[in-house]
């Protein structure tokens, strides 16, 4: 299976790159699909993808936030646009009519998505967890993971790493944001020494992009520095590289995923400031 997801990756990535020059058929869909297949195939593939400079940041948007920028929109719907009008031109009637069907489709899905997220509801407000939130909090940690596309048996065989327990209480430090008394975030820290280990940083997915986990964050970066640590540790998901380099983290590695045999992730730090 991992080899046929791997295949598909890579079929997608040449129309995604045909894409690029012959507008008729759209870039970053076919990239999405591609980071899809090598989520599940090639961390090394799908890494080059996120950090492509042109096409990174427009996935990662619409992987994060579901929105696609106004420039991004109108750049795409042009484009679409001339080559309707170069089909006309060159192809006529009645072949014309396939890139019109394609710019009624397409152009029309563009241009109805979000630009901005949402209005985040209410104050947010972040506690320690209760025993009795822990199994609320883990559907929430495998909710947010499924909301990079990852399909059902992706997602149970992450089950285990991602569940909270009672030991968890005991050996760390578990923070739950609520927003109108509605469970939206949780982080999950522990402390070894002068390292910090944040193991869960999960944003209920209806409310990424509200700044929640940046709130989250500030929050965990506090709890380092009160118990000592000097550097905070965190073993990302490719997809979510880009949200931790935001906040000053820094690829130091790789480490074998926890859940899936042969899979393996960014290792970043972050020194922690006094």
């Amino acid at each position: 299976m991992r080899r046929l997801y791997l295949v598909a990756g890579l079929f997608f990535v040449l129309l995604g790159s045909i894409g690029a020059v012959l507008p008729l058929l759209p870039t970053v869909p076919f990239l999405l699909l591609a980071v899809f297949c090598f989520a599940r195939s090639s961390p090394e593939w799908e890494r080059k993808i996120l950090e492509h400079p042109t096409w990174g940041p427009q996935i990662r948007d619409w992987q994060e936030r579901r929105v696609i920028a106004r420039k991004a929109k109108i750049a795409a719907l042009a484009t679409l646009a001339i080559a309707v009008v170069f089909s006309w031109l060159t192809v006529g009637h009645p072949w014309a009519w396939i890139s019109v069907g394609v710019m009624a489709v397409s152009g029309t899905w563009i241009a109805t998505r979000n630009e901005d997220a949402p209005v985040s509801k209410g104050t947010i407000t972040i506690a320690p967890a209760r025993e009795q939130d822990l199994s609320q909090a883990s559907e929430l940690c495998l909710r947010s993971k499924a909301h990079w596309g990852y399909d059902k048996p992706f997602i149970e065989a992450c089950r285990e790493e991602l569940t909270l327990t009672p030991s968890d209480l005991a050996n760390g430090q578990v923070a739950i944001a609520f927003a109108d008394a509605e469970m939206v975030g949780v982080a999950h820290l522990r402390i070894e020494g002068e390292r910090a280990h944040l193991d869960k940083l999960f944003i209920e997915p209806s409310m990424i992009g509200h700044g929640i986990g940046n709130q989250m964050f500030d929050q965990v970066r506090d709890q380092s520095a009160l118990a000592g640590a000097q550097e905070i540790h965190v073993t990302s998901d490719p997809q979510a590289v880009g949200f931790y380099e935001k906040l000053g983290f820094k690829r130091i590695g790789q480490e074998p995923s926890g859940s899936i045999p042969g899979r393996v992730l960014p290792l970043m730090s972050l020194p922690v400031s006094r």
